[in-house]
């Protein structure tokens, strides 16, 4: 219980106003359709402004005096005509901010996913899939800073203005009992608003965490039905969701809570002034056109008191919203030089290298090793030795705390990121290949390839017959999310062909061939040693290629350290 009551009543959640920057790019470039709708917006809003006291009119001139029709249907038409006008202009209103509303949330959402792609590996060691997902669906509540919602806001204060001139001209003593009853709107309804921020950041959180554990779930659903673990799985998803929903309803019980209060007090304040009014009209200061007309204009009044006290209400969540794409979109990209490498031999160094993913826990430690131009290179190690994480360093995944590492002679640090990997082919330890065809896979890396080219590669490669016997469709066939559909062997066929389509002058291959049966093992070492010999080979491998005569060069490594080269040459 006293769970709850704290997260009702948190501690105020405080937002910069710095944060508001990122939203600056996006106005500038939609501002002509934002001043458009703004305008719009207005005229909608005080098109109408002068109904209450038409209305006034038609009673206390017509109804209840001189009973002329031809003025009645007059003023009714002009009504009307108003009615109709303010529909057509809210219409328009409405048409202008949603699409200026999903014009930017899309741009928002596009940048945002752009943005989590080019942050640092070091980013993905912590964040889950599904949890970044849900992070970029939080762009959604953004949509607030482009709507008519807010804009309504600043149009309510010369409504405010003008509804203040019609009440003391009505009745200034009704119009000061109004006026008190202003601050118990503000001061009863503000400190409910005001626990809208934190509690909405909670539960954005928890729904964030949430569907990334319920992702990590559904991606590792053939672990859980192998170790038989279904219904435990279930049961902590199922305690999240609990948790989630008993958020939700302490959300609503904030939302209830100041819906009620707001009905009351404006119910309050309707009855003191029909006390006062009837008072009035029965003693004959005061006509009953006046009164309808009055109790309008009081609406208008109360509206604006009644936006600022929820000002937290209806905009915390945006804010929060904000703060967390603010969060993402602050987070330093990968750091790359500005070297533009045109042209790369292949020549590798790594100098007194040594890199821990955690403090006190070394991965890597003192690595010193030449790799030259066109070499074949052998890592051999237990797991856990630092041979993949070797791999990372050299591809700037993460920078070593010590060393320096060059390509080429230059520092690694400094050159351009693209210009580094677009020229190193790589076929991971762990293959990702994508829900599409094998021909789009494979083809990855060189979107505007060619049929005949690609069938070239692969009878260059000896695999052609491979994948026409291999695959129920061929090229063409479909190979399931992270290929589920074909075997690990295929996936890493897949995944080598994808890396020498680009032509690296570095390739890696992370246990490339661990998963292919040997006859193909066979195709792939004897199409690097014969059509890539110039290029440079890091093969990180549990067996011994020195038997095959296919590597010149062989580096073991234990607990991080080289503890000894073998170099053929």
């Amino acid at each position: 219980m006293q769970e709850d009551l704290d997260f009702l009543f948190p501690q105020k959640e405080k937002v910069s106003l710095s944060e508001f920057k990122i939203l600056f790019p996006y106005l500038k470039t939609h501002l002509k359709s934002f001043i458009l709708a703004s305008i719009f917006l207005i005229i909608s809003s005080f098109i109408t402004v002068p109904i209450p006291y038409l209305t006034k009119m038609v009673i206390d001139k017509v109804l209840l005096g001189n009973k002329d029709v031809r003025l009645l249907f007059n003023l009714i038409i002009v009504m009307a005509v108003l009615h109709i006008a303010r529909s057509i202009f809210s219409g328009i209103t409405q048409y202008l901010f949603v699409k200026l509303n999903q014009e930017i949330i899309v741009t928002l959402k596009s940048d945002l996913f752009k943005k989590i792609l080019k942050l640092p590996f070091s980013f993905y060691d912590r964040a889950q899939t599904g949890y970044l997902l849900s992070r970029i669906g939080e762009a959604e509540g953004l949509g607030l800073f482009f709507s008519s919602n807010l804009v309504g806001q600043l149009i309510r204060l010369g409504e405010f203005i003008f509804a203040l001139c019609m009440l003391l001209y009505l009745n200034w003593k009704l119009t000061i009992i109004a006026l008190l009853i202003l601050p118990f709107y503000y001061f009863a309804l503000k400190p409910l608003a005001d626990r809208i921020s934190y509690v909405t950041k909670e539960i954005l959180e928890s729904s964030a965490k949430l569907m990334g554990k319920v992702q990590e779930r559904i991606s590792g659903a053939e672990v859980i039905k192998l170790f038989v673990a279904e219904e435990r799985e279930a049961e902590k998803i199922e305690k999240g969701f609990k948790e989630l929903g008993r958020k939700n309803i302490l959300q609503s019980i904030i939302f209830t809570l100041f819906a009620e209060f707001n009905i009351t007090l404006t119910a309050l304040g309707g009855l003191l002034i029909l006390w006062r009014g009837g008072i009035d009209i029965i003693n004959g200061t005061f006509t009953l056109g006046s009164y309808i007309a009055f109790t309008a204009y009081v609406q208008r009044l109360y509206a604006p008191i009644q936006s600022l006290a929820t000002f937290n209400f209806t905009l915390y969540p945006a804010l929060v919203s904000l703060k967390r794409v603010a969060e993402i979109m602050e987070i330093t990209q990968e750091e790359g030089g500005d070297i533009q490498i045109n042209e790369l031999r292949g020549n590798i160094s790594f100098n007194d290298v040594s890199f821990s993913y955690h403090e006190n826990n070394r991965v890597l430690e003192d690595i010193n090793l030449e790799i030259k131009e066109g070499e074949k290179v052998a890592i051999i190690g237990p797991n856990g030795s630092g041979k993949t994480t070797l791999i990372r360093l050299l591809l700037r995944m993460y920078k070593p705390q010590k060393g320096k590492i060059f390509i080429d002679g230059i520092d690694l640090e400094r050159i351009k990121l693209s210009s580094l990997r677009e020229k190193i082919g790589i076929i991971s330890q762990n293959v990702f290949l994508f829900n599409d065809t094998v021909k789009n896979n494979i083809s990855y890396s060189r979107p505007d390839i060619s049929d005949e080219e690609l069938i070239k590669l692969l009878k260059e490669t000896d695999l052609y017959d491979f994948f026409i016997e291999g695959f129920p469709k061929g090229l063409d066939t479909v190979i399931g999310e992270r290929g589920v559909r074909i075997s690990g062997g295929q996936r890493k066929i897949i995944a080598f062909l994808r890396a020498i389509l680009k032509n690296p002058k570095i390739l890696i291959l992370d246990e490339a061939t661990s998963e292919a049966d040997t006859i193909v093992e066979e195709k792939i070492f004897k199409f690097i040693k014969e059509k890539m010999k110039n290029t440079t080979c890091i093969i990180i491998t549990p067996k011994n290629l020195l038997e095959k005569n296919f590597v010149d060069k062989l580096v073991y490594l234990s607990k991080g350290r080289i503890v000894e080269i073998i170099d053929e040459k």
